[in-house]
């Protein structure tokens, strides 16, 4: 019985495998939003310990998982990244210039524009509203987001 778990155990892990390496794109779409609406409704239940979720907040993430994460960096990081900065030839200087271009253009020019536009038109607003958001929020979401980020892409992309 044992045996029988851990070979159908594998036979999923690898059915995956195979499904995301023939459909990496949809692959990428599917954890991303499941994964931003999944780990939303943890952080309000968890550990805001809200007695509701906020149905509306969820919805942002689901759509930026869907959207930004899954489509956009799929052909940021998949596709464009690749073409500039050969993975095959991965230095110490190719890993701190992907480095500078994610924490320097792509984070805050694609990521976090991204992510305030979805976050207004769910919540019924316009490109106005969200402008405004992040001019407010920039200066303190920059820096920390800076402190996690920089560390973890110099290690994961080393």
């Amino acid at each position: 019985l044992q045996l029988a778990v851990c070979y159908t155990e594998m036979s999923s892990l690898t059915i995956l495998a195979r499904y995301s390496k023939r459909r990496p794109l949809v692959t990428a779409v599917i954890a991303t939003t499941s994964k931003s609406a999944l780990i939303d409704a943890i952080c309000q239940l968890v550990i805001e310990k809200r007695k509701t979720l906020d149905l509306k907040r969820v919805a942002v993430f689901t759509m930026f998982g869907f959207s930004y994460l899954g489509f956009g960096q799929y052909l940021l990081y998949n596709k464009i990244f690749p073409r500039i900065w050969s993975h095959k030839n991965r230095t110490l200087g190719t890993v701190l210039q992907q480095v500078a271009a994610d924490s320097m253009i792509v984070s805050p020019l694609l990521y976090y524009p991204a992510f305030y536009l979805t976050s207004e038109l769910i919540k019924g607003n316009g490109i106005n509203e969200a402008i405004t958001h992040y001019k407010e929020e920039a200066p303190v979401a920059l820096p920390a987001m800076s402190k996690l980020w920089v560390p973890a892409q110099f290690f994961l992309r080393s």
